[in-house]
């Protein structure tokens, strides 16, 4: 805990990434189609897969159901108890240190959405999955 507290764990993990990024740079690490053997003149191939329209529409409506057939109050209560510990987190690191997991799995058992509960983390912290 103290060197979570003391901030050393992060500062860690961030000087790694800067030496990884500066070893890449540098030609020092290899990275196959990063820094090494790309190809320039060429654009790159991709596949567009398309879902078939009676798909998507299938899973909207079963999400809508899902939606409709919950408990509205619950859910409200635990997704406004999910974006409180998210913003203890923001404002608290790390004195607020594992706040966020049992209010996520609170919000989750409400049966709120991922792209609810992603919602809240973008919004509090900016970030998230890319849920709608």
């Amino acid at each position: 805990m103290k060197c979570l507290e003391s901030g050393w764990i992060k500062a860690e993990v961030e000087s790694q990434a800067y030496e990884r990024m500066r070893r890449l740079d540098k030609g020092e690490d290899v990275r196959v189609g990063v820094n090494k053997y790309r190809i320039e003149d060429r654009p790159p191939h991709l596949k567009v897969i398309r879902r078939p329209p009676e798909l998507e529409e299938r899973i909207i409506d079963e999400v809508k159901s899902y939606k409709r057939e919950r408990d509205h109050e619950k859910t409200r209560v635990a997704l406004n108890k999910l974006k409180e510990a998210a913003t203890e987190i923001e404002n608290d690191w790390p004195g607020s240190a594992g706040c966020l997991m049992p209010a996520l799995i609170e919000a989750v058992r409400a049966k709120a959405t991922l792209g609810e509960c992603s919602r809240i983390f973008r919004e509090v912290f900016g970030y998230g999955y890319f849920a709608g």
